[in-house]
């Protein structure tokens, strides 16, 4: 029993070691162990009833039964780190389509309170435009940051919390960026979320833009903010292509 322990503890520790970041070491290690606890109590049933002790009196058998019981063990171990590591980027996926979902509604949000700003010229429209813009421009700072060679994923972090996503997901969403970025699929969407980037930087300028043509004082014409608003939805169409190419 003690050598099945040593031998999972041991595996477990630094699969969970080289899946995830050293500065969450403690974590890694309870996690270990707690899953140690679960699995030696079932490979103790299923191996060492079978291993009688009147075999270790054969010449030769004596090593045999713990060999077998190590490498069952680590297996084992192996397996479990597999479907956690399996879970883990399940998850990630899930919360980045749910945060696809977010992301669209602001800038979606913002669009209309950009363009009721410009007919209405009540400023409150411009500030909300303003925080609906928040949560593109948050997941555009956590991409910048994940794409660096050696990000600090605090930055991370609170870019994807500033783009409305749960705490509990955020983990989830860098190790899925970070291991998997270079995989067909998931460079193609981050391509794609950076083209929208680009537009929304685009979006952002045009509602400076806007709220200059409309705070100036000066009596703005008619064609002008007709014009920026052409602008805007533009922009729109072409943000609502990326969205969808994103989540497909």
């Amino acid at each position: 029993g003690l050598i099945i322990f040593i031998a999972e503890l041991f595996t477990m520790t630094f699969l969970y070691w080289l899946q995830n970041d050293l500065t969450v070491w403690q974590s890694n290690i309870i996690d270990s162990i707690f899953v140690t606890l679960l699995c030696t109590p079932l490979i103790d049933y299923l191996v060492l009833q079978r291993c009688r002790p009147h075999f270790s009196n054969q010449t030769g058998v004596g090593k045999a039964p713990y060999i077998f019981i190590i490498s069952i063990a680590i297996i084992l171990a192996i397996l479990v780190f597999i479907v956690m590591a399996g879970i883990e980027t399940l998850s990630g996926l899930r919360a980045f389509v749910g945060a696809e979902g977010l992301w669209s509604k602001s800038q979606k949000g913002a669009i209309i309170h950009l363009v009721r700003y410009g007919a209405t010229r009540e400023v409150q429209e411009y500030e909300i435009f303003q925080k609906l813009l928040e949560k593109p421009l948050g997941d555009k700072q956590a991409r910048l940051e994940l794409e660096k060679e050696n990000p600090n994923l605090e930055v991370a972090y609170e870019g994807l919390i500033r783009g409305g996503n749960h705490p509990n997901d955020v983990r989830s969403m860098a190790y899925l960026f970070r291991e998997f970025r270079h995989f067909d699929p998931i460079d193609r969407a981050v391509k794609i979320w950076e083209q929208a980037d680009g537009l929304i930087t685009q979006l952002d300028a045009q509602g400076k833009e806007m709220y200059q043509l409309v705070s100036s004082g000066v009596q703005t014409s008619k064609d002008e903010i007709e014009k920026n608003t052409g602008a805007i939805l533009i922009l729109d169409h072409q943000l609502t292509t990326l969205e969808d190419d994103f989540s497909l």
